[in-house]
C-alpha cells in the first residue's frame, strides 16, 4: 500500500507493522509502541484511509498509531 508520512516518520516506510488483537469497529489499530508526550499538530477530519497517532491529549495513548477504515471527525487528541 502506498502512502505519505511526515519526515520524523519514514523510517517506517518499507517495514511490515502488524495490527493489534483488539480491533474497534472505525480503525485498525497498529503494533508499534507507543510514544509519550507526542506534540499537538495536523489536528483535522480524518479521511478513510488515513494514517493517524494520537497525540499527548489522549494521556497514556499518546504515540498509539492507527488506520481509518470510515471518515471520522475532528479529535484534538488525534493528529495526521
Amino acid at each position: 500500500m502506498l502512502c505519505n508520512l511526515l519526515s520524523g516518520y519514514k523510517h517506517l516506510y518499507n517495514k511490515e507493522i502488524n495490527i493489534r488483537p483488539d480491533q474497534p469497529e472505525n480503525i485498525i489499530r497498529l503494533l508499534l509502541p507507543r510514544k509519550p508526550n507526542v506534540g499537538i499538530r495536523h489536528n483535522i477530519v480524518r479521511h478513510r484511509g488515513s494514517i493517524v497517532m494520537q497525540n499527548r491529549l489522549a494521556a497514556r495513548y499518546s504515540g498509539e498509531v492507527y488506520l481509518v477504515k470510515h471518515d471520522l471527525p475532528f479529535e484534538a487528541e488525534v493528529m495526521l
